[in-house]
């Protein structure tokens, strides 16, 4: 099992529905059954929509000392259409009601939406049945951005030592 799980994580890595990985992944699996002596082993068809690729991406600050930093685009996202330029602007929020009190002061903005030295107690933890109310939440807090026009989000990854976690 070990080695199953290493070679779909290390050697066909993250597989969105879609995604070219998904059709490796799904040919590996198929591969292995039979390996295995499965009969009647098959693809099933189904009805998605648009596959999502993670493409390039690249920041850079245009002032100061043109210092280049790390960036994942976060999965199913929307293209940019090419480069963006704006003013980066911290937006200390971390539910919808303390991001509606940027209401007005986004648009064409880059945020940066997480602050590594808050200092404020954290908000209480979901646990696994609130997960819904936790989707709706972001869901209401993209579409807020979206409204007021901001150019781009960044959010730090509450991974420590650089690890990008991108769900």
């Amino acid at each position: 099992v070990v080695a199953r799980v290493e070679y779909l994580a290390d050697q066909v890595g993250p597989r969105l529905t879609g995604s070219e990985q998904l059709r490796r992944a799904q040919a590996w699996a198929m591969a292995e059954m039979k390996k295995l002596g499965a009969e009647n082993v098959h693809e099933e068809a189904y009805d998605f929509g648009l596959a999502w690729t993670r493409g390039v991406d690249s920041a850079r600050l245009l002032s100061h000392n043109g210092l280049r930093f790390r960036v994942d685009q976060l999965a199913w996202s929307p293209a940019t259409r090419g480069p963006i330029q704006g003013e980066v602007m911290l937006v200390d929020a971390r539910n919808l009601e303390e991001l509606q009190a940027f209401k007005g002061r986004l648009r064409g903005r880059i945020l940066l939406r997480s602050n590594p030295g808050d200092k404020r107690p954290p908000l209480p933890r979901r646990d696994r049945g609130d997960m819904a109310a936790f989707q709706a939440q972001q869901a209401a807090m993209t579409q807020f951005l979206i409204d007021e026009g901001a150019a781009a989000l960044l959010q730090m990854s509450p991974r420590r030592n650089g690890l990008g976690f991108t769900t």
